[in-house]
């Protein structure tokens, strides 16, 4: 029997916090019946190791970490046989929240486990597919400043996030936007 694909961001929330992450989640896959290969990958890698899934023709793939990790996982699998089993490994985890799954390992592993299946709206901008949301104005300048401060200066992320804001707000100048839509322009 293959065995199934897990991707776990090292650098998501839960993952970051946990040495053990990668056995803690490999004992609750074993304990639900599940046969796979936890592999902890940084999160950058993620969109390309499930496009690879997907070529290969993968019944489905796990991946845990944040809303980020989840969204670049499920852009590359949108249009894609391959089902993707998520493990809310993330700071906030809006993602898994909105779909009412469990944010534990055991109870997420649990609904995976039962091959129940959901499908989902995905959004499109500027030829990139995403999930749960796309932000625009201040907020995607504040995430770039916040992951730099957390590599350059060792932050964690809402230290890093309040230094980001606090310097952003007194640079950023606030733009025109123009949303086209099937109906038209607004």
């Amino acid at each position: 029997m293959k065995k199934t694909v897990v991707l776990l961001n090292r650098q998501g929330g839960a993952a970051s916090r946990d040495p053990d992450i990668g056995a803690t989640v490999a004992a609750a896959l074993e304990r639900a019946g599940v046969a796979a290969d936890v592999e902890l990958i940084d999160g950058g890698e993620c969109a390309v190791r499930c496009r690879a899934a997907a070529k290969r023709g993968d019944h489905m793939i796990i991946v845990g970490g944040g809303d980020g990790t989840i969204s670049a996982a499920a852009a590359e699998l949108a249009d894609a046989g391959t089902r993707l089993g998520i493990l809310p490994l993330g700071t906030l985890n809006h993602f898994a929240k909105d779909l009412n799954l469990p944010i534990s390992i055991d109870d997420a592993v649990g609904v995976i486990a039962t091959g129940e299946t959901r499908c989902v709206d995905v959004g499109e901008v500027n030829g990139h597919i995403f999930i749960n949301n796309s932000s625009i104005g201040i907020y995607p300048y504040l995430v770039l400043d916040r992951e730099r401060k957390q590599r350059r200066q060792g932050l964690s992320k809402w230290p890093a996030m309040a230094a980001a804001g606090s310097e952003r707000l007194l640079i950023f100048q606030s733009r025109p936007l123009r949303i086209l839509t099937e109906a038209g322009s607004r």
